[in-house]
């Protein structure tokens, strides 16, 4: 299987930032995108073409934006709430024959139009989170609460053996709570340590996927834990560390 991509995209996107007072700062930005999009594909098995050349053009514009909040009570402390939009390209595919063998426009067993592309996915971030430093900068201390809503989300499933396909499968959300802490126990001796608790599910249902709203989106983990020990030295005057 074999696929070509060919993309031209333009795009115009800055920020402004405001300082209200000494300690809070604003900030507002965004950015226009314009794209077009051809794939190309081809499959073949064993030397045998079974397609190919079957290009589907992808087209599309929009707006993205962000806005920012920073309030610094000090200089070893930040506080910031944020919103940001995102989108990930979309693109042009070919399903496979099999996906309608009757030749009605319809996926057979799922009754849905053979789609031929995907849409851009897009995301709406929400986040308050807190950086600083402790102890003369010996630790440092992020947490984060999140919430994101993700739109037109890209999922591959097989319907059949011989019929794979790329639909926008609905909506999401996911939220939770980030944290993550950093100690230099001694000169080289470094601590770090970080976790997170998070739920990702999906707000609707999709018949196409046979997935109702409230079920878990796969590869959502809904804690994360991670412990690091790090040592520095130095070795015939070269600098190295060892990692735990």
């Amino acid at each position: 299987f074999e696929r070509d991509t060919n993309t031209k995209q333009k795009a115009f996107f800055g920020e402004l930032s405001y300082k209200m007072t000494e300690q809070l700062t604003a900030t507002i930005g965004g950015r226009y995108f314009d794209y077009d999009r051809m794939d190309s594909q081809t499959f073949t098995i064993i030397g045998i073409t079974f397609w190919e050349d079957r290009e589907t053009p992808t087209e599309e514009t929009g707006q993205t934006y962000k806005a920012n909040l920073t309030y610094t009570p000090n200089e070893d402390t930040m506080i910031y709430g944020q919103w940001v939009e995102g989108f990930r390209l979309g693109r042009g595919f070919s399903p496979s024959p099999a996906c309608d063998t009757d030749n009605d426009g319809n996926v057979d067993g799922l009754g849905i139009p053979v789609p031929n592309r995907i849409d851009s996915d897009t995301s709406e971030n929400f986040e308050l989170g807190l950086k600083t430093s402790l102890a003369d900068n010996r630790i440092t201390l992020n947490a984060a609460l999140y919430r994101i809503n993700w739109d037109g989300i890209p999922v591959s499933t097989s319907v059949t053996t011989a019929c794979s396909l790329l639909l926008n499968a609905g909506e999401s959300k996911s939220e939770g709570i980030e944290l993550e802490v950093q100690t230099r126990l001694a000169e080289n001796l470094l601590l770090d340590m970080s976790a997170s608790y998070g739920e990702a599910t999906l707000t609707n249902d999709v018949p196409s996927l046979s997935a109702v709203k409230g079920d878990n989106l796969p590869g959502s983990a809904d804690y994360n834990i991670s412990l690091g020990l790090e040592y520095g030295f130095t070795l015939a005057q070269h600098d190295g560390f060892a990692r735990f």
